[in-house]
């Protein structure tokens, strides 16, 4: 008897961990941005030396624009630069993950902006030093404090913050994307 009961327990319980993983799979993927494919750079070798990930030459930003217009089923193409970084304001500094992107990044990664405004073509096409923070970065740098409008610094270059990004969580990487 109590056999059985231990068996059925252990199957209940396998069960209920399956279900569980199934919803966290589940709730993670729509992070990513549906339908999206990501190209980076592969290894490259120099003789028999592999250089790793990320040696491989990359896309430039009009690598970028052919891709978005003349691949066929392509709706939304944009090039991303990406950095650890220090993020600093007077005295309060953290370091975070520094994405340069176009404005056509928030729909290909479905990212809203929830105050102030997105990134806009015009910004980009003058190279305007303005950013949209994510959760954890406007509490580590702010507190409580409204950051739009404020100047930060990033690796010294001053940075205007227009938005404010919605929270997003951790990527499967292990990334905050907060």
């Amino acid at each position: 008897m109590l056999g059985i009961i231990i068996g059925v327990a252990s199957i209940v319980v396998m069960i209920a961990i399956g279900s569980g993983a199934q919803e966290r799979i589940e709730s993670q993927i729509p992070s990513l941005g549906s339908n999206l494919i990501s190209i980076t750079p592969g290894s490259a070798r120099m003789g028999s030396v592999r250089l790793g990930s990320g040696a491989a030459p990359k896309l430039s930003e009009e690598d970028t624009l052919a891709i978005g217009s003349e691949l066929p089923g392509v709706v939304v193409a944009s090039p991303l630069l990406h950095a650890r970084v220090q993020f600093a304001i007077g005295a309060s500094n953290w370091q975070g993950v520094l994405r340069g992107i176009t404005p056509e990044y928030f729909g290909a990664r479905e990212w809203r902006v929830i105050a102030g405004r997105e990134m806009t073509p015009e910004d980009n096409k003058r190279a305007t030093n303005v950013a949209l923070l994510g959760t954890t970065m406007r509490e580590k740098l702010f507190g409580d404090a409204d950051p739009l409008g404020a100047t930060i610094r990033i690796r010294d270059v001053p940075v205007v913050v227009i938005g404010l990004l919605d929270r997003k969580g951790q990527s499967v990487w292990g990334d905050d994307r907060r």
